[in-house]
């Protein structure tokens, strides 16, 4: 969404622009930079310049090097020739970005985005290319700074905008912190957890005190390691604002009983009362949705579940594939369970009807993700239950099995 702040960061880059504009306007000769302007004479001239579109085509050349030669001889300032080659690379580079994601501005902040390795990767190249193209162009050490300012107003568009610099401060701040903790290399142990833990805390007091209660809410809604977990367990829930919220409050409430596990495992007691917390925030939450919803988060806290999730995303099939595919699962799984309890039936027979049930499951799901390809892809991501009622039946008598000993991803 579009906040103040970003308006105002767009107003000023097109005054920059303008004002560069106006100075070219009507000249065939190189420019000066301004010295003491005469308002009388600006008045005169401004109209004149903007009706004269010699300057905009100066600025739109497409010798982006031969510009900045050209500014910087003219005497204009460093940040007036980054503010607008910036923007000459913001519009290279846009469309690109927004076609490798279509639904990226315009999706809620409280919704998650399903990781897709092919577009992450190439956003990540397309970031190194606007990185190494500003860096040829400008040679300046604080390429990184405008970088961020492109791709991170998102993170910031909660905060008011006499704030913003504050915020950025003390993330920096703490960032480098963080850094330190790592920099050292090696093992990180409990005394480093502590650190990290001891700045999380020690960075949301400073957040604190510059962000009024509802501001810092907002904020961490947006940008909070538990908010950024939380998203990604409900990748499969799609849930509306208000819900997103709720389970915020309840995770946040956890999260500063028990802190988050950074690296390494608790111990046994530990983990039993972590467990029994856990349990306790989701059966709040269930009652908290109702029956309905809270079936369906249920459904989607399950791994495979998600698991399947983004792999249906993947393949580009429709969403309710894979509460075609969970239901499947679920009625498979409870007969294997009768058959696995019931010590009536040989070992030997036991293994042929669980097999028989693999075979089952292959048949109706299998169409559901386009064929043979999906399925086997289905099997490493959330289907590995189909593998486990094959137990004891060597894989080259299985029906589907493929001849290779890995099945390529899907793309």
């Amino acid at each position: 969404m579009k906040t103040l702040f970003g308006l105002l960061i767009a107003t000023s880059l097109a005054l920059n622009i303008a004002l560069a504009v106006l100075l070219f306007a009507g000249r065939t000769e190189p420019i000066n930079a301004p010295t003491a302007a005469h308002p009388e004479t600006d008045a005169r001239a401004a109209p004149a310049a903007a009706r004269d579109n010699k300057g905009w085509d100066r600025l739109n050349t497409g010798d982006l090097p031969a510009l900045v030669r050209e500014l910087r001889d003219n005497g204009f300032p460093p940040h007036i020739v980054r503010a607008i080659i910036t923007g000459r690379l913001r519009d290279d580079f846009t469309a690109r970005f927004r076609a490798l994601d279509p639904q990226g501005e315009s999706r809620p902040f409280w919704m998650s985005s399903t990781p897709d390795p092919q577009r992450m990767g190439a956003q990540r190249q397309l970031y190194k290319e606007q990185q190494t193209r500003l860096r040829e162009l400008l040679g300046s050490d604080d390429v990184d700074s405008d970088i961020n300012a492109l791709y991170q107003r998102r993170r910031f568009d909660s905060v008011p905008p006499e704030k913003t610099d504050d915020v950025r401060r003390i993330l920096a701040e703490f960032d480098d912190r963080r850094a330190d903790v790592f920099g050292g290399g090696g093992m990180v142990g409990p005394e480093q957890i502590r650190r990290l833990t001891a700045f999380e805390q020690q960075q949301r007091e400073s957040l604190a005190s510059v962000l009024n209660p509802q501001e810092l809410e907002q904020y961490l809604l947006r940008n909070s390691d538990t908010a950024q977990r939380v998203r990604s367990q409900l990748s499969a829930f799609d849930p509306n604002e208000e819900e997103f919220r709720s389970i915020y409050r309840l995770q946040a409430d956890f999260d500063s009983q028990f802190g988050m596990i950074i690296m390494g495992s608790p111990g046994p007691e530990e983990q039993q009362r972590r467990g029994e917390a856990q349990r306790k925030m989701n059966e709040q939450i269930k009652a908290m949705l109702g029956p309905a919803r809270g079936a369906e988060f249920e459904r989607a806290n399950d791994y495979n579940y998600r698991q399947s999730a983004q792999l249906i995303n993947r393949l580009e099939l429709p969403a309710e594939t894979t509460a075609h595919i969970w239901g499947v699962k679920q009625e498979i799984e409870a007969r294997a369970l009768a058959i696995r309890r019931d010590n009536s039936i040989p070992g030997a027979d036991r293994t042929q009807q669980l097999a028989a049930l693999a075979d089952e499951a292959t048949t109706k799901i299998s169409p559901l993700l386009g064929g043979t390809r999906g399925f086997e892809a289905y099997r490493q991501y959330g289907g590995s239950w189909v593998n486990s009622l094959r137990v004891g039946v060597p894989r080259s008598t299985q029906p589907g099995a493929p001849a290779a000993s890995s099945v390529a991803p899907v793309r």
